[in-house]
């Protein structure tokens, strides 16, 4: 997944989502993780300030670098469940609140758009 991508939103998205321009990022997708919602190169857009989890939500994740699409369900004590829709390659991952430390995972923001080319 790559965050160096420039997209020209239509400024009626953010305005339904709420959503100022400098708080947004755009992410292309590499790799078959999100099938069949998200396809090898689809684009995702997030809105930065959503940070805090909503079960099964999908979020940008920076996990030590890597900067990862996945939905996401909080766990007891502050961990997370990282879900993958093609389960069946990607298995779902769990962390709890120190192995997301240990391992720099952060949630970047919500996504809120997205786009696939099938």
């Amino acid at each position: 997944v790559s965050v160096k991508l420039h997209l020209d939103l239509n400024s009626e998205i953010l305005s339904k989502q709420e959503v100022l321009p400098q708080n947004v990022v755009a992410v292309a997708i590499s790799g078959n993780s999100m099938i069949p919602v998200l396809q090898d190169g689809g684009t995702v857009v997030a809105h930065l300030l959503e940070t805090q989890v909503v079960d099964g939500r999908m979020y940008v994740i920076d996990h030590g670098g890597q900067i990862r699409v996945k939905a996401l369900y909080r766990l007891p004590g502050g961990g997370v469940r990282m879900k993958s829709y093609n389960a069946y390659e990607h298995p779902d991952e769990t962390y709890t609140v120190h192995e997301m430390e240990d391992a720099n995972i952060r949630v970047m923001g919500r996504v809120f758009w997205g786009a696939s080319f099938y």
